[in-house]
């Protein structure tokens, strides 16, 4: 995982969607779904224009979209259990997370989820044993090497660390993901409840 990777996925993408036969091109985390059209679909020759493409240094490199500050209050159980992890008080485990800039790489999983790179070494941890099946929505998440932000509730193996206090994904605007891969984001601490 990196940004570099990520950004030639980006970069990818954005001159796939355009191909002869593709139907949609969906960024993910270090790759890409290519859907196709199973009639006029020639998967040889849209292997080497791949490759083609993959090894071709001129792809376009997308630059972040906008910084993006989002304001959370940090707080809950797995904030307590984050801290016990790492060592840290619930306070410093905020500020360290809030104290990072991180890159949207993907946007999947749920509508609006966003995967973000950049947590700090100390913050990370492995995912749970077992899912929790009904994590809340509106979560700030942290797994592995990857802080996540959540808006609809469902199951996890990821730590909620706080609330984001802006709206993460609205059907009714345009487009209803708060946060597009590019993007860079910083946590601003509204408040820390231990």
């Amino acid at each position: 995982m990196s940004l570099e990777t990520q950004r030639k996925i980006w970069g990818l993408h954005d001159i796939a969607v355009d191909w002869p036969g593709i139907r949609e091109v969906l960024q993910g985390m270090n790759n890409l779904l290519f859907v196709h059209d199973p009639l006029t679909f020639d998967f040889l020759a849209f292997s080497e224009r791949v490759t083609r493409a993959w090894t071709n240094h001129d792809i376009r490199h997308r630059e972040h979209h906008c910084l993006k500050e989002m304001p959370v209050s940090y707080g809950g159980p797995d904030l307590l259990y984050v801290a016990e992890r790492t060592g840290l008080s619930p306070v410093e485990v905020a500020e360290l997370h809030a104290s990072a800039t991180y890159t949207v790489f993907a946007l999947g999983s749920s509508p609006g989820f966003a995967y973000l790179a950049g947590i700090p070494e100390q913050l990370i941890i492995p995912r749970r044993k077992e899912p929790l099946l009904d994590a809340p929505a509106l979560s700030v998440m942290i797994a592995g090497e990857q802080t996540g932000v959540r808006a609809a509730a469902g199951p996890t193996g990821w730590y909620s660390i706080g609330v984001p206090l802006t709206p993460v994904f609205d059907v009714h605007q345009t487009p209803p993901s708060y946060f597009l891969p590019g993007d860079t984001v910083r946590f601003v601490i509204d408040k820390v409840i231990t």
